[in-house]
């Protein structure tokens, strides 16, 4: 399938369907097996990795944080980044409210593995990481798994805010809060597209209690 520039996309299905695969062949971590994966019409095989990492950002669902300060993990992959625009970024996401509440703020040391932040603000920490970077095409798998309530809704409304109208969103879910705010689904099952289309239309297909349907 063809994901155009801007678009924001979910994709959804059973556990073991293929979707956090799917994603990794998106980002280039994972060759396809078969036919092939192209950017801007372009084999992804053939671009340069660095070109790629720039223009393509993946975050998976556990995020990795190394030994350091949360400010060196924000920046990593970023390049040089002022405090002023962390800080923005992360009234954005919501990890402002963890740097503020430390009295290290941005120095906050965290060990390997990210131990010394929860799941979820391990989450915000990648979010805010991603909106820093300004890629064209954002790839989340799960980015709201491990968060409360409240945290989860200001996240979500920067997920599809925050970046600039080109900027292409691709995220698995299984969280029903973030489909109304895609412009389109992707349902797929045993590593197959089974349906594709506008997400009211695909959302109303699966509420359908139809034979076969897959939920």
């Amino acid at each position: 399938f063809n994901i155009p520039q801007g678009q924001r996309l979910a994709i959804v299905g059973p556990v073991g369907s293929g979707k956090s695969t799917l994603l990794k062949i998106l980002s280039g971590l994972y060759k396809p097996t078969g036919g092939q994966m192209l950017l801007d019409d372009m084999d992804m095989s053939g671009i340069a990795s660095d070109f790629v990492r720039e223009k393509v950002v993946y975050l998976p669902q556990e995020v990795r944080l190394f030994n350091g300060s949360l400010r060196e993990n924000l920046v990593l992959g970023v390049g040089h980044a002022t405090d002023e625009k962390i800080l923005e970024a992360a009234r954005k996401t919501g990890l402002d409210a963890v740097i503020q509440a430390h009295p290290r703020g941005l120095d906050l040391l965290i060990t390997e593995g990210g131990r010394g932040l929860s799941g979820g603000q391990k989450q915000l920490a990648g979010l805010t990481r991603v909106l820093l970077m300004n890629p064209a095409v954002v790839l989340l798998d799960e980015p709201t798994a491990s968060m409360d309530g409240l945290t989860e809704n200001k996240a979500i409304q920067t997920l599809f805010s925050a970046f600039d109208a080109k900027t292409s969103i691709v995220v698995v879910t299984h969280k029903t809060a973030l489909l109304p705010k895609v412009q389109r689904i992707v349902v797929i099952d045993k590593g197959q597209v089974v349906l594709d289309g506008p997400s009211d239309d695909i959302m109303q297909k699966l509420r359908q209690p139809v034979a076969g349907a897959v939920a």
